[in-house]
């Protein structure tokens, strides 16, 4: 497991920079937010969103070169249109800005400036130095968590919901190789892969007796795993189920909030 380097956090945040002011974006970006993850930048911009892949490495993926990061936000976009065709809208990439003859761009020079190149939508371009998944953006009183806050149960909703995904997954493409991903044995080497990982974050994101806690966990699943009975091998299943949520939860998914006024 890798983050970036010191060479690549100092250019991801001037990228960053770069794409916080008003003029790299080609259209209004009213309530401006930039969100990080452990993996990802994520930039709300009036009706828009723009999800840039950190150059970072964590076993289970590997974000490190360019293309890699245009390969992936382009299965991203494949996947998720599957469900979501309408808010997907496909990989921008981003550009610098080049000045009219004589001018100069807002930030000062041309190496400094960035913009979403919107118009060269889906294209590879020699002079991207990033690429981002671009989607529109979803209105935050719309989510579940915001509908069950008012009061509305939705319970049509909740149905055709269920629907929907239970036909989605009936529809799915289905084999060997698909299902190997499923099975406790790669479920289990994941949960072992983020406990090994999560050692060097106690003190920093998560406790000694929680991580402690977490491995137990695990020691127990894979304990179970070894029974012939269906219904141990499920519980062993939820347990590192639960044990990776949990860690993810405490070590990864932190949230960097950034309003910004247009």
């Amino acid at each position: 497991m890798t983050a970036a380097d010191p060479g690549e956090r100092v250019e991801l945040e001037r990228i960053i920079e770069a794409l916080e002011r008003p003029e790299a974006y080609p259209h209004e970006r009213a309530d401006f937010e930039v969100h990080q993850t452990h993996i990802s930048v994520v930039f709300l911009a009036g009706g828009f969103a723009y999800k840039l892949k950190k150059p970072v490495d964590f076993g289970f993926l590997d974000f490190t070169t360019l293309e890699g990061r245009l390969h992936f936000c382009r299965e991203e976009v494949r996947l998720n249109r599957r469900l979501a065709r309408n808010v997907y809208l496909g990989v921008v990439p981003v550009v610098p800005v080049v000045p009219e003859l004589g001018g100069s761009t807002p930030m000062g020079s041309a190496s400094d400036a960035l913009r979403f190149a919107t118009e060269r939508m889906d294209s590879e371009l020699e002079d991207a130095v990033e690429y981002a998944v671009a989607m529109r953006r979803l209105p935050e009183d719309a989510t579940l968590l915001s509908r069950l806050s008012r009061g509305e149960r939705g319970r049509t909703a909740i149905t055709t919901l269920g629907a929907r995904i239970a036909g989605f997954h009936a529809d799915a493409d289905r084999g060997p190789e698909i299902s190997r991903w499923g099975r406790f044995e790669t479920v289990a080497g994941n949960a072992h892969e983020n406990i090994e990982q999560a050692t060097a974050h106690i003190g920093l994101t998560l406790s000694a007796t929680l991580h402690r806690r977490l491995a137990a966990s695990w020691s127990t699943s894979c304990q179970r795993s070894g029974r012939s009975s269906r219904r141990a091998r499920k519980q062993a299943f939820l347990a590192t189920r639960t044990a990776i949520s949990t860690l993810i939860t405490s070590t990864c998914s932190l949230s960097v909030i950034r309003p910004k006024t247009s």
